[in-house]
This record gives C-alpha cells, structure tokens and sequence, in this order.
C-alpha cells in the first residue's frame, strides 16, 4: 500500500496545502459568483474588495503558512520536492502581487485586469507545485504492493507447489 506520508511531519502540512487550496478555489468560485451577480462599471472599495476576494485571501494566507512551515522545519528534504515548493512560493509571490496591486488600484478608484491575471496565474502556479509535490511524494513512496509485478523467483515457487516431487527432480537447472 502507498503510505500516505513518506516520513515524519509532512501529513499536516501537506493537509494544510490542501485546504488552503480548497479554501482558495471557493474563494474563486464565490468571487465568479458575486461579479456576476453584481455587474455594473463602479469600482468597489477596498473593504467590498476584502469581502469578496476574502476566501481567495484565507486560503492563500493558509498555503503560505504550509510553506514556511516546511521550510522551517525542512520536511521535504529531495531536490523535486524542493522544487515543488519553489514552484508553489513561485505562485504565492506572483498571487500576492497581483493581490496588493489590484488592492492598491480598487483603493484609486479603477481596476486593472492585469493585476487580476497576476492572482489567477498564481493561483495556477500554486496548484501546480502542489500536484507536483504530491507527484514527488507518491513517487519517493514506491509502487503499491498490489500492484507491483511478482518477482521472478515467485512464479518458481508457484510453479514447484503445483508440480509433484517427480516433476521438480526432472527439472534441468540452468548453469
């Protein structure tokens, strides 16, 4: 069976990537939801911004704190799992920015679209380094044992317990 966690202390932050993704995919989903609703060419304030991007930014804050807790704490030690990580604090830089920037713009009175492409691509980056860190995790963990292929000296041993004594005695050995 794959373990689900390959050594001591990534479980938890692993679990807190995963719902700070969950998190902030609901926040996206409801953001979707609330533009649509509420269509009109007015700029909303900072503090409407922070009601309605708030799951996004939860949810961020939350894959954040997962990164630099193992990075503090140096729970993924490989090169591809750093590189998962790089990837993922790649997105949050990039998301963030995009976050401040559209903050800063509401806060002037317009918005500009480029800020918001900055947040999805972050976002997108984000996810990315977590599939690839979970890649990385099942991969170091091995092949499941169900469905790993029997080994070579098993199928001699299957074949000598169905076969008589006369059988295995007439056999000619390899040499």
């Amino acid at each position: 069976m794959i373990r689900a966690v390959d050594h001591p202390g990534t479980g938890g932050v692993r679990i807190l990537f995963a719902v700070g993704l969950v998190i902030n995919f609901a926040g996206f989903v409801y953001d979707w939801a609330w533009h649509s609703w509420n269509l009109s060419l007015e700029t909303i304030p900072p503090s409407k911004l922070l009601v309605v991007h708030g799951g996004i930014y939860v949810g961020s804050l939350l894959v954040a704190v997962a990164v630099g807790h193992a990075l503090r704490r140096r729970l993924f030690t490989s090169r591809p799992e750093r590189i998962g990580l790089l990837v993922i604090a790649a997105g949050l830089l990039l998301e963030f920015a995009g976050d401040a920037a559209d903050m800063w713009t509401h806060s002037q009175g317009y918005e500009k679209d480029l800020y918001h492409d900055f947040v999805y691509r972050g976002a997108a980056l984000t996810v990315l380094g977590y599939l690839l860190l979970e890649l990385f995790q099942l991969y170091r963990s091995g092949v499941p044992e169900a469905t790993a292929a029997p080994a070579a000296d098993d199928d001699a041993a299957d074949d000598d317990a169905a076969a008589g004594p006369e059988q295995i005695a007439g056999r000619s050995t390899p040499g």
